[in-house]
C-alpha cells in the first residue's frame, strides 16, 4: 500500500502533467492535489500526517554512568564535611605610640 502512497505523493509534484489525476485548470489542479493530501494524511499519518512525532532516547556508557555516579557521591561527600571556621577570635587592636617614641618624634619634627 505504500508504493500507491508514494505514487500519489507524486503526483503532487507536477499535477498538471500527471497522467491519472492531471488537471491544466489551475482550480481544479488545487481540488485534485488537496484531495490527495487529504486521503494521504488519512491512509499513511506516519508519513503523510500533519502531527509529527519526535521520540528521544538518551543512551550512555558504563564509563560515563559510573564517572558520574562518582562525581554525585563525592558531591554529597562535601556537602556534609564540617566547616571550619577561619574568623579571628579577637578584632586587631590599633598598636599604642610609646610615650618615648613620642618624644623623639617631636624632637625631629621641630
Amino acid at each position: 500500500m505504500s508504493m500507491a502512497h508514494d505514487a500519489m505523493a507524486d503526483a503532487l509534484i507536477n499535477i498538471d502533467n500527471h497522467e491519472i489525476h492531471g488537471q491544466s485548470d489551475p482550480k481544479m489542479a488545487a481540488v485534485v492535489s488537496k484531495n490527495i493530501q487529504w486521503v494521504l494524511e488519512r491512509r499513511d499519518a506516519k508519513r503523510y500526517g500533519q502531527r509529527v512525532e519526535h521520540n528521544h532516547t538518551v543512551s550512555a556508557d558504563r564509563i560515563i554512568t559510573s564517572a558520574l555516579e562518582l562525581a554525585r557521591t563525592a558531591v554529597a561527600n562535601v556537602q556534609t564535611a564540617p566547616l571550619i571556621d577561619v574568623t579571628p577570635a579577637t578584632p586587631a587592636t590599633p598598636a599604642v605610640v610609646q610615650s618615648s617614641e613620642e618624644d623623639d618624634l617631636s624632637d625631629l619634627l621641630s
